[in-house]
C-alpha cells in the first residue's frame, strides 16, 4: 500500500510540472502575440517572431526533454516498486513458511515434553517399587539372621543335651554313639530345612527386583 501511494504521488508531481510547463508555453505563445500587434515593422515583427520561435522551440525541447526525463523517472519508479513488491511477495511467504516451521517445532518440543513428563512418572513408579522390593529384602534378611541366631541357640542347647545324655549314657558306648548319631542327624535335618527354606525366600525377593 505504501509503494502505491508512492507511485500515486509521483505521477500527480509529473502531471503538475508537464501542466506548469504547458501553462508557461501558452503564456509565451501569447505574449508573442500581442508583442507581435505591437510592433510596427514588418521587419521587427519578424526578427521578433522568429526570435520568438527560436524561444519557443528551445522551450519546447526544453519541456520535451523534461518529459522524456520525467517519462523515465517514472518508469524506474514503476520497476522499483514492481521489485519492491516482488521482494514483500518473497518476504512474506518466508514470513509464513517460518511461521508454520515454529508452530511445528512449538508442536513437537510439547509432544517430547509430554514423552518427558511420562518417563519421569515411570522412572519414579519404578524407583518406588525398587525400593519397597530392597526394603523387603532387608527384611527377609534380618528374618533369616533372627532365625539362624534362634538355630544357633537351639544348636548350643541339643549341644548341652546331647552332653547330658552323654554323661547319663557314659555307662554304655553302643547306646551313647547311638543317641550321639540321633542327636546329630536331627540337629543336621532342622538346620538344613531351616535354612533352605530362608535361602530361597531371600533369593526369591532378589529376583523380583
Amino acid at each position: 500500500a505504501n509503494l502505491d501511494a508512492q507511485r500515486d504521488r509521483f505521477e500527480a508531481t509529473a502531471e503538475h510540472s508537464l501542466a506548469r510547463e504547458r501553462e508557461a508555453l501558452r503564456r509565451g505563445e501569447f505574449e508573442m502575440e500581442r508583442r507581435e500587434l505591437a510592433v510596427s515593422s514588418q521587419s521587427e515583427k519578424s526578427e521578433v517572431l522568429q526570435h520568438k520561435l527560436a524561444t519557443l522551440e528551445a522551450s519546447a525541447a526544453e519541456v520535451r526533454a523534461e518529459a522524456k526525463s520525467a517519462e523515465e523517472r517514472s518508469t524506474s519508479h514503476l520497476r522499483e516498486l514492481e521489485d519492491s513488491r516482488r521482494q514483500l511477495t518473497v518476504m512474506t511467504d518466508t514470513s509464513r513458511q517460518s511461521q508454520i516451521s515454529c508452530e511445528r517445532l512449538r508442536a513437537e518440543v510439547a509432544g517430547r515434553q509430554r514423552e518427558l513428563d511420562a518417563l519421569r512418572t515411570e522412572r519414579d513408579i519404578a524407583q518406588q517399587a525398587t525400593a519397597k522390593r530392597q526394603e523387603a529384602v532387608v527384611q527377609a534378611q534380618s528374618m533369616l539372621d533372627a532365625q539362624v541366631q534362634a538355630l544357633q541357640r537351639e544348636n548350643s542347647r541339643l549341644v548341652a543335651d546331647a552332653e547330658k545324655l552323654r554323661g547319663a549314657l557314659h555307662g554304655s558306648q553302643a547306646e551313647r554313639e547311638q543317641a550321639e548319631e540321633h542327636v546329630r542327624s536331627s540337629l543336621e535335618r532342622v538346620w538344613q530345612l531351616e535354612r533352605t527354606g530362608l535361602q530361597d525366600e531371600v533369593a526369591r525377593l532378589r529376583q523380583s527386583q
